[in-house]
């Protein structure tokens, strides 16, 4: 059993010039189309500019290991990401932002984090039953990487500890993201 457990959140909004994008992220994630297994591993996370790791090693968990930074996401401001995965690869990553975001400009939001050549496809619809903005399920595709999936989860104060946008990166398409 995987822990996915990873969470990044945001106070204030600024862009910068080293700030993480949702894009490098995934890129340190995606599993080149070549390779025979998992072929990821902590170290990809090293070159993303705007983060700063909090420890350097790697912090086990229950099921997991773990590791955490306060990080600038490009034009959403400061956060924090926390990474899990097992000793030599990453599973997961959770980005929250504490802002609502709105529906109409999602795809905008989302293409903005991304290089151009890279491909987002939303698998089926929007679910309202678990967040009150509803979710959405995307099948991401780095240039030379095998899809990553990203579930986007808009969260009301009423069904969430805060209100706010929650993107969670995994290499697995979760069986619980299903409507």
């Amino acid at each position: 059993m995987r822990a996915w457990i990873v969470g990044l959140t945001f106070a204030g909004l600024q862009a910068s010039a080293s700030a993480a994008t949702l894009g490098e992220f995934a890129g340190a994630l995606a599993v080149p189309v070549t390779a025979k297994h998992s072929a990821n591993n902590w170290n990809a996370l090293k070159p993303i500019k705007g983060v700063k790791w909090r420890d350097t090693t790697l912090k086990e968990a229950p099921s997991a290991f773990a590791q955490e930074a306060d990080v600038t996401l490009d034009g959403h401001g400061r956060g924090t990401v926390l990474v899990v995965g097992a000793r030599q690869m990453m599973f997961d990553m959770e980005v929250s932002l504490p802002r609502l975001f709105e529906k109409k400009g999602l795809a905008q939001t989302l293409k903005a984090q991304f290089s151009p050549a890279t491909l987002i496809e939303q698998l089926g619809g929007e679910c309202r039953k678990e967040a009150a903005g509803g979710s959405r399920v995307y099948r991401v595709t780095l240039p030379a990487k095998r899809p990553l999936f990203m579930r986007l989860e808009l969260l009301t104060a009423s069904n969430a500890a805060q209100s706010g946008t929650r993107f969670t990166l995994s290499t697995d398409n979760k069986p619980q993201w299903a409507c």
